[in-house]
This record gives C-alpha cells, structure tokens and sequence, in this order.
C-alpha cells in the first residue's frame, strides 16, 4: 500500500492510508543531506555528534519538503520510554519522551530512528495526530499504548485512527539472545508467536514490525499500513544501528519520519 516520493530531491516514503487533504506525512531516508562520512547523508539527530550547522541544515530541507511548510518541527529527546507528550503550545519544547500528539496545525511531529520502527497517526474524525518512537524496549513499556490513549484525551477514536508502521529492522536482521526472549516471555507466552529460532545456537530471530502491530491491535486500532523496508540490509537509503554496530562504525545517523495536520 506504500508507495516510494522523490522530493527535491529527498527520498521518503509514504502510506495511502495517511493520505488526506489535512494532513503530509513522509517517512524520510538518508539522502540529499549536507552531512558527511557515517552521517552521509540526512541525518536528523543532533546527540550523534555530527555538526549542529549540518543537523540545522538537514531539518531545513525536511521542513521544506512539506507544502504548506511546518511553523515548528517537534522532535524530542528519545530515550526508548513509553513518555508521550503533547504538543498544545506553538513554543514547543523537547522533553525525555518517545511519543508526541497534536491536534494544532502546522506542527510538525517527528521521529528519529535508525532500526526502531517509526509509527504515524491519524483520526481524521477528530483531526489528531501522533507519532511514536517504537524499538523493542519502548514497545514492550507500552509507548504504542500510551500514544493512542494521548490522542483519545484530545478527542480522537482508536477504531478510527490509521497507523503507519515505517521502515524498520526486519526479522531476517535482528538476532537476539536468550535473555531477550526470554523477557518476551515471561510477560506473554503468546509472544512466542514473534520470535523463530536463529541458526546461532542460543539465538532468536525478533519481529519488531509484528510486535508492533500486536501492540496497535490491542489499543483497538484496526487501520493499520506498513512502509516495508529493512534498514538494516537497505544501507543505501537507511540508517542503521545494528550495522554500525556490526561494521564497527564509530558514528551513525538517523533518518527521520515527520506528520503534521494543515489547516483544518
């Protein structure tokens, strides 16, 4: 249902189930940035140590990719919580927080991520958005949860609301311990049902994407989409931390996926 934008040339993708007159959201990759060696090219996050004059420069080009362009581009401090904040001031401030919802226009939300699955909102009944930042420890703390009952205080329905689940670690990437999935575990026996055995003796195979979308099932939000890409083996148009990791890279960046609500 995603379908691949070139804009400007800034490579993103997007899901038809976000479309609407009201609201632009893009799910950004690592192109047509300024920044350089492991950042190369868009990265967002400005706590990675890339130059704060190539951060500001990149989030320029992302905020100009939008028509009407945003006031504000709300990215706070992500900290794999399930803190979600809400954004009802044009002065936005960043907090130690891993989700955001709104139902002001032209405040932009955004999310940075490099394996983490980006997750986008909207009801359009009540003209709320949000965004989340979901890896594995966000995700099992209920960050996914806990955006959804944010944006039913401003008003909006889980039964209406649409998520985009954006690029992310596939499970074919991510190999896990036993310790891992044994937290899974210990908490749910049916989340077996997302893990499958790695050829690594003492190893899983995680699905972070399905996870995810067990976790948006159970707040009773039932239009879900998928931007279908892995960050880890797509290194030509994502950041990736495992393959940082991985390739012993010092450094890395992260891309950036960003809704916001026109005029309404």
């Amino acid at each position: 249902m995603n379908t691949q934008v070139n804009q400007n040339p800034l490579i993103s993708f997007q899901s038809s189930l976000l479309h609407s007159p009201h609201t632009q959201h893009f799910f950004f990759g690592r192109h047509a940035g300024v920044s350089q060696e492991n950042f190369s090219s868009l990265n967002c996050s400005a706590d990675k140590g890339d130059e704060p004059a190539n951060v500001a420069e990149n989030r320029r080009r992302v905020i100009h990719a939008f028509a009407p362009e945003p006031k504000t581009l709300c990215i706070n401090h992500q900290v794999h919580s399930s803190i979600v904040t809400t954004v009802d001031d044009p002065d936005f401030t960043p907090n130690d927080a891993d989700g955001l919802v709104t139902k002001l226009p032209y405040m932009a939300l955004g999310i940075l991520t490099a394996d983490c699955a980006p997750i986008l909102f909207y009801c359009q009944k009540s003209q709320v958005i949000g965004a989340c930042h979901a890896g594995w420890k966000g995700a099992f703390g209920g960050v996914i949860e806990n955006t959804v009952e944010a944006m039913t205080k401003l008003g909006a329905i889980p039964s209406h609301i649409h998520a985009a689940v954006g690029p992310c670690i596939d499970q074919k990437s991510y190999e896990v311990s036993d310790d891992f999935y044994d937290q899974f575990m210990n908490k749910d026996s049916l989340n077996s049902r997302f893990f499958i055995l790695a050829q690594t003796h003492g190893k899983h195979l995680f699905s972070l994407r399905e996870f995810v979308t067990s976790q948006l099932e159970k707040t009773k939000v039932n239009h879900i989409d998928h931007v279908q890409h892995d960050t880890y083996k797509e290194e030509a148009f994502f950041f990736s931390f495992r393959r940082q990791t991985h390739l012993s890279q010092k450094t890395r960046g992260d891309q950036i996926s960003v809704i916001m609500l026109n005029h309404v």
